[in-house]
Order: C-alpha cells, then sequence, then structure tokens
C-alpha cells in the first residue's frame, strides 16, 4: 500500500528508481540478517535495522511521513527521525 503511494508520486516527476537495505541473504528469513536502517510502521523492523552504520555515519535515508510527506534526509539512528512516519529506508 505505502510503496503505490510512493510510486506514483516519484513518477508525477518523472523519477524511477529505489533505494533499498542490505541483508544477508543465505538467511534473508532471520530478522537478525537486515542491517542497515529499515523501518515500517515507525519502528525497525529487526534487531538490527534502527541504525545506517554502527560507525555512527550518517547515511542518506528516504522517510515517508504520516502527512503523506517523503524527505530524503542524512542520519544514521531511526530515533532521529523526528516526525511521525510509515516508513524509513536507508
Amino acid at each position: 500500500m505505502y510503496i503505490s503511494k510512493l510510486h506514483s508520486t516519484l513518477r508525477k516527476f518523472g523519477i524511477y528508481g529505489i533505494n533499498g537495505t542490505w541483508q544477508d541473504n543465505k538467511n534473508a528469513m532471520d530478522i537478525k540478517s537486515v542491517w542497515g536502517l529499515a523501518a515500517n510502521e515507525g519502528k525497525p523492523i529487526g534487531p538490527n535495522s534502527n541504525i545506517n552504520s554502527p560507525q555512527g555515519c550518517k547515511r542518506g535515508t528516504i522517510i515517508f511521513y504520516k502527512d503523506s510527506i517523503i524527505e530524503v534526509k542524512r542520519i544514521n539512528n531511526v530515533n532521529e527521525i523526528t516526525k511521525p512516519f510509515e516508513w524509513a529506508i536507508g
């Protein structure tokens, strides 16, 4: 549902692409396989998905807020997102 909202919004501007996170594909069923910021419904999707970098590096993260605003912001931790959000991915 949320991806289709983003997709139609980006297409209005002629932007085609996707941002993503990394995971351990061999163990993709394990929620600990996700590394890199990945959040849904305002919280990380797994125990390793609350940060972009263990070294504290702030990286570009696309955030879809509950007010339907999309922003790309340099953050490291999901706690740096200050507005209620639907999802975020770094």
